[in-house]
This record gives C-alpha cells, structure tokens and sequence, in this order.
C-alpha cells in the first residue's frame, strides 16, 4: 500500500440485506481500487460477508448482542433512548471498533446505518479518525430528530444524504447532497436471469393477467397495508389484475405480515393476492410488472425500488413525501399519491391501466429520467471527491 492511499472501513451492522445494503456494495465495488484500500466491518455471520468478500473487500466481523440487534431501525427512531437500555453493550462495541480502527491504521470510518452511526461515530472520534455518515433514514419524530441533530454535530466530519428531505435535520456546511445510483446495465442483465421455479409457476397460471406489485421489506411503515385495502377496492373492478407482496417481514415485522394475511382471509382475496416472499433475484419479477407501488406511510429517504422499477420501464405510483417527491415529478415520469390514502391509490392504479397515452409517457420518462439523474457513476465520482477532500493526517 503506498503512503497516498486512504485507508477506509465501511461500518453497517445489518444482520440482513436491504436497499441500504445493496447500494453500500455497489460503493465498496465502486471505490476499492487505486488510491483507496477498503475494509467492510459487519455483525458476524451476516448476510453482507459473502457478497463483499467477492468484491475482494477485506471483511472484518463484529459481535452485536441480541439486545443491540433486536432494536429496530425504525423503534430507534421513535425511541432513542432505547440504546441507553443496552449502554453496556455499546460501550463494548465501540470500544472493539477504537481498537480495530487504531490496529489497523484507518483514516476513515465511513458508517452506511442509524445504529452505526453511532457506534461508529464515537469509535472514530476516541481513535482519531475521520467520520463520514452516509444518512439513509428520516427521523419521523421529533425527539429522536433532536438527538441525532445532537450527535451530528460532533461525530461526523461529513454526512452524505441521500436526499434533501433526508438532510434536512443537519447542518447543511457538513452535508453533501448524493443521490442512490444504480448501475442500469446490470439491472437489465439481473432482469434477463432466469426466475426461480416458484415465480414461473405463478406467471404460468395466471396468463393475460395484469400485475400490480409492491416491493421491499415487509415492515408497517412501508404501507403494505394500504396496498391491501387498495385492492380490496379493486378486486371486483379489475378482475384480470394479479397483485404481487414481494418481499418478507425483517426487524421483528413478522406480526404485521399475519395481520396481512388476516386481512386478505377475511376480505376473501387470497386468489388475487400473492405473498412471493423474499427473492435473491426480484428483478425478473420486477421487470413483469404493469405497475409497481410504493406506499410507504412516512417520508421516504430515497426508495431505491422506484429507480429500479422506473430503470426497467415499469411504471411507478409513489406516496408523496420524502425522496417521491424528488425523484418523480408526477403526471410526468410517475404518478404520486397522499400517503395513507388508499381509495386514491386504487384511482391512481386504474387510470394508469386505463390511459395509454399517460402509461407511454410515464415509461419513457421514467427510463430517461433514471439514466439521467440516478446513475451510478455520478454517485461513486462525488463520494470519491469527498472523500479525497477530507484532510487526512
């Protein structure tokens, strides 16, 4: 390693993969070349090992108890002080993190989650290191807003939001404005892969079908749910319409996915509606698609899915707030809806399989707009000139 190159260690402690993962590897495939030497530290026996060590990404594992984990990104947000209930765990962890970044030499330590932010915040500052925040959550309520705020101003040397709404709460000389991006090439090539058996069977018995799909985890304040009752409403309006529950319950959501199933046993729906479960490759199913909704209840950091579906000339409906908003500009290159509001999503969903003219123009700008905005490339060249503009000792 020459003395120029900057030494960084990537910190997300998912135990699983989601959209915050999947753009994490994309940076470390990304950055791990010439003047960078990245490491990758995540919980042990995480779903992330494998694919980042393919990347050639040297792996470093941590210990996060039970207690630690079994807090939820989104039960951290409505209660901060949660972590207090946990503080002894905690300090272990950023103590074993002050150790690794001090053994090892980091310059950076370049955290990718709500909790590693904060384990890893105050594990660069005891060791001296740089901290990078790459913020991928919204606060949704105002005492955990007011915390993060509070750590923001003096863990961080830098934060990188995925958004403006998600920059909102910092302090805008620390913060660059970074949009996802995402590699269209490669999502068409994933698209072109063969489906799995179980998804072939689904598309075999339902010939001439229309399908509507929502993707992404399973979690309530993604808004499962309001799909649901949009398409209670549908059910006997659209009777060649298939609608698709793609993806699974994670962080503890398991008993809001029976209240799902509950609910489509009792509104009798269970031939219209199909939980597909947890894909390693959606896109084949993705690509499908007449209209994929998103329907998250609170604002959105980004939504990845829509950039993806939007990439694959699937039309998207997508609740207002947060990143929707920056993302699609509705009538134009998507439609958006009032979060929550599901009579308005079901009247969305009919009048983008009814209008043609409306579902041609949707398609094409979405496709343009994604090439143009979202890509890849620009993403990786601004993180890459922050991080070589920050003073390395």
């Amino acid at each position: 390693m020459t003395p120029e190159k900057i030494k960084i260690l990537f910190f997300d402690h998912s135990p699983v993969i989601s959209g915050a993962e999947y753009s994490l590897l994309d940076i470390l495939q990304g950055l791990n070349n010439g003047p960078r030497d990245c490491h990758l530290l995540t919980v042990k026996g995480g779903q992330l090992i494998r694919p980042a060590g393919d990347l050639g990404v040297t792996i470093h594992g941590i210990s996060l108890s039970d207690r630690i984990l079994s807090i939820s990104k989104h039960g951290l947000q409505k209660g901060p002080w949660k972590f207090l209930t946990v503080s002894g765990e905690a300090v272990k962890a950023v103590i074993s993190i002050c150790r690794l970044l001090r053994r090892e030499k980091f310059d950076i330590i370049y955290t990718n989650s709500l909790k590693s932010h904060i384990l890893g915040g105050l594990a660069g500052r005891a060791a001296g290191v740089k901290v990078i925040w790459h913020v991928r959550d919204i606060p949704v309520h105002k005492t955990p807003a007011r915390m993060i705020r509070i750590f923001s101003a003096f863990l961080p040397d830098r934060i990188i939001a995925v958004s403006e709404a998600a920059s909102r709460p910092f302090d805008a000389s620390k913060v660059s404005i970074i949009y996802n991006g995402i590699d269209t090439d490669k999502v068409h090539k994933m698209a072109a892969r063969e489906m799995p058996a179980e998804i072939k069977r689904i598309l075999r018995n339902s010939k001439n079908c229309q399908f509507i799909g929502i993707v992404g985890q399973i979690a309530r304040w993604k808004g499962q749910d309001v799909f649901l009752r949009a398409v209670r409403l549908l059910a006997g309006k659209l009777p060649r319409a298939k609608f698709l529950i793609i993806g699974e319950s994670l962080f503890l959501e398991q008993g809001f996915k029976q209240e799902l199933e509950n609910f489509v046993a009792g509104n009798k729906i269970q031939k219209r509606v199909v939980f597909t479960g947890q894909l390693e490759n959606v896109y084949p199913l993705m690509q499908r698609l007449d209209i994929l909704v998103h329907s998250s209840i609170e604002p959105e950091p980004f939504g990845r899915v829509i950039i993806e579906a939007m990439a694959l000339g699937v039309p998207v409906i997508a609740a207002r707030g947060g990143a929707s908003d920056e993302i699609i500009r509705d009538g134009d290159d998507g439609l958006l809806v009032s979060p929550g509001a599901h009579g308005q999503l079901a009247g969305a969903i009919e009048r983008l399989l009814a209008d043609k003219p409306l579902r041609k123009r949707i398609i094409n700008n979405g496709s343009i707009r994604v090439r143009r905005a979202f890509g890849l490339k620009e993403m990786l060249d601004k993180i890459s000139d922050l991080i070589h503009q920050m003073p390395i000792e």
